[in-house]
Formats: structure tokens, sequence, C-alpha cells
């Protein structure tokens, strides 16, 4: 058998200050952006915005709960420049929730500008399938230094 040390808690147990890991990401402060959209009639292929993150924020929580929006529709939940960054094309025929799945996304630290030139805090919904109607609810938590 291993005994194994990820690496935020081998930084803790190093008990170096030099070698601390992000606050961010062990000991950080959580903020919570709730939001509500009552979809009427919107086409495929929209976007919706469904919050607004601080320069350098990491994302830590999706989590959008919705209506049955519509036959053949689907959500995806990212950002300007990775459209699926959270997680991918989901089925919203059917009443439910959806959460943060993607790897890349949990912890992904949003940017003003990134390599590509887009700005990355304005996490977006983008429709795809069919037009939806019925409520979304969205929670996005995420952790900033102080």
């Amino acid at each position: 058998m291993t005994a194994a040390v990820a690496d935020n808690t081998a930084k803790v147990l190093a008990n170096d200050p030099s070698t601390l890991p992000d606050v961010k990401d062990h000991d950080g402060n959580l903020r919570v952006q709730s939001d509500i959209y009552e979809a009427s009639g919107l086409t495929a292929s929209s976007t919706i915005a469904i919050a607004y993150l601080p320069n350098g924020a990491k994302v830590k929580e999706i989590i959008v709960d919705h209506d049955a929006l519509g036959s053949s529709s689907t959500l995806a939940c990212g950002d300007a420049d990775t459209a699926a960054r959270y997680f991918a094309a989901s089925s919203t025929s059917s009443a439910g929730t959806l959460r943060l799945s993607a790897i890349g996304g949990r912890n992904f630290q949003v940017q003003t500008e990134d390599a590509s030139g887009d700005d990355t805090r304005r996490i977006l919904l983008t429709t795809a399938g069919a037009t939806i109607n019925g409520t979304i609810k969205t929670t996005v938590v995420y952790a900033v230094d102080g």
C-alpha cells in the first residue's frame, strides 16, 4: 500500500511559509453569485450570462436547476473562450439539475483576458437543440483572495 499526499496538503504539511498553497485553494474566501432567468422563446445557439466574476477568481462549483425547457433542448456552461468549460451540452428536456463536471473547469482561474484574448470572467450558458421556455436558476461558487 502506498500513502500518497495531494499537492496542497503536502505544502501545508511541509510547514514552510514560502510554499503555502494559493489562498484560493486552501483557507480562502468563498463567494456566491445566484441568478434566475425566465426563458421565453429563446432560440438555440443563444447565450445566457449567469455570473460575472472578479479577475483572478477560481471557480469551485456551478449548479444549474432548470424546468423542462423543451424537447431536444440542451444547455452547456462555459465562457467566451470555451463554451463547455464547466459542463458539456446536457439535456434539459426534463426538469433537473446540472453541475460542474468538466475536470478543466474545477478550480479554473478566470482572467480579464486569457491567452486567446477572451474575457473568461463572464460565465455563460449556451442553448442548443431547440428553442427553450422555462425557469433556470443558477448558483456559481468561487474563491477569491482575502
